[in-house]
């Protein structure tokens, strides 16, 4: 009873202990291993973010292509400006210039690669962490840690995740902005969840342009659930209209104070991002196999998102929506009651219109690349993981055996994603 007792009050702890090692194990460990060919770029912007703030100089800090790219430059440069700090306390003064070189020569060698990784890929570890943590708030323990186990073992997702890139990073950070946004909605004390949703998305806009596709995101979903919740048209309004206005502040706040460059040099600094974003929304800079064909300079088509869904998506995520959408057919069936009850869950409907939402928004545009559908891929895992949970609800499975089919699926995961260790880039679909 004791022993029980103990378990239940350090349930939390363990379970975030749990998924945290879960999602290190396949992320923190042979970072040496190989180098992705846009990764020593992104170490040359941070450094030079790091020296540009050592010598006082702002206007320094635009770096980079306007990717913006700025957040993981951030994250190396809190590691860097650590490490100086290490060896000036040990020098008994300093650095310096000469030290900061020395230093920045030392972690460009292969052999100490995962040094520049390890801040970018703790970062993703940690938004692993994080979403588990909300998801659980959300929806409860069994569809948080079913999710986790999906998430922090998906392939395609873990690919980008252990490099020195953005789309793993800009993949957590949206997830966790919108996990935080459904908060609140959902809570009466709305302002932290919001705010936190806010900053989370600012992170996501600094980490790379694509993230603007939020703003609509966010807004069809929050006008959505206002509608649904006020019995008149225009309270719903003033209060989707105060939402998106304070979430959008706080995004707009996050991106200006951490890149001193847009509060400097203004101009240069915006004029370089229109410029990157004019190019990636045309077909410039498309290269790509798709279909049997080498496709250069021009829209692969519509159905190249479709096609990159089904070759990178795991066995159980797959199995997982087919039984979703099944189960959503069966609930057309039911009288139309029932479906208007369905926006009177916890919002899995949010999560299900953000996968969605997202998936058409980057459909629509010409330069495609199989990453960009990364973003979408932990909204996915969470609705398998509750289209499981559902299923063995409806078929009445005791405790235990629920507790099994975790174990099961966790297993099986783990037997998907391992043998692709450390480069889970050559990951497809076995099915």
């Amino acid at each position: 009873m004791l022993k029980r007792n103990v378990l239940q009050k350090y349930q939390l702890y363990i379970e975030t202990l749990f998924v945290f090692i879960l999602a290190a194990a396949v992320r923190l460990t042979s970072l040496n291993v190989f180098r992705v060919v846009d990764e020593p770029d992104r170490w040359d912007w941070a450094v030079d973010f790091y020296r540009a703030l050592l010598a006082g100089n702002l206007p320094g800090t635009l770096v980079g292509d306007g990717y913006p790219g700025i957040f993981p430059v951030w994250l190396e440069t809190i590691w860097l400006f650590l490490a100086s700090l290490y060896r000036s306390v040990l020098q008994g003064s300093w650095i310096g210039d000469a030290g900061v070189y020395l230093l920045v020569h030392e972690w460009d060698r292969t052999d100490t690669l995962w040094l520049q990784r390890f801040p970018v890929v703790l970062a993703n570890t940690l938004l692993v962490v994080g979403i588990f943590l909300y998801l659980r708030k959300l929806f409860g323990q069994r569809l948080a840690l079913l999710a986790a186990v999906l998430i922090s073992l998906d392939p395609f997702y873990l690919s980008d995740s252990r490099v020195n890139r953005a789309e793993g990073l800009l993949t957590g950070l949206m997830m966790l902005s919108l996990l935080a946004l459904i908060a609140a909605h959902r809570e009466q004390r709305y302002w932290p969840h919001l705010l936190i949703s806010g900053i989370f998305g600012g992170l996501a806009w600094l980490t790379k342009s694509q993230a603007l596709v939020l703003l609509p995101m966010f807004g069809v979903i929050s006008l959505v659930w206002h509608l649904h919740l006020e019995t008149r048209w225009w309270p719903a309004l003033r209060h989707f209209v105060l939402t998106i206005a304070s979430w959008l502040a706080t995004v707009v706040a996050t991106f200006i104070l951490l890149w001193p460059a847009t509060w400097t040099i203004p101009g240069p600094t915006f004029s370089l991002m229109t410029n990157y974003l004019i190019g990636k929304v045309g077909e410039e800079g498309v290269k790509i196999f798709f279909l049997g064909q080498t496709v250069l300079d021009e829209d692969p088509g519509l159905l190249f998102y479709p096609v990159i869904f089904i070759l990178r998506t795991t066995p159980l995520m797959l199995i997982g929506l087919l039984l979703g959408v099944w189960l959503l057919v069966r609930r057309h069936w039911a009288p139309p009651a029932r479906w208007r009850e369905w926006l009177d869950e916890p919002g899995l409907w949010a999560v299900l219109a953000y996968a969605v939402l997202y998936i058409g928004g980057m459909s629509l545009g010409s330069h495609k690349q199989d990453r960009f559908l990364m973003a979408a891929f932990p909204a996915l895992n969470v609705l398998a993981a509750a289209a499981y949970l559902n299923t063995a609800q409806q078929l009445a499975w005791p405790r235990r055996r629920i507790w099994l089919a975790g174990g099961v699926l966790l297993a099986i995961q783990l037997a998907t994603a391992l043998p692709f260790h450390p480069y889970y880039f050559s990951y497809f679909n076995p099915l």
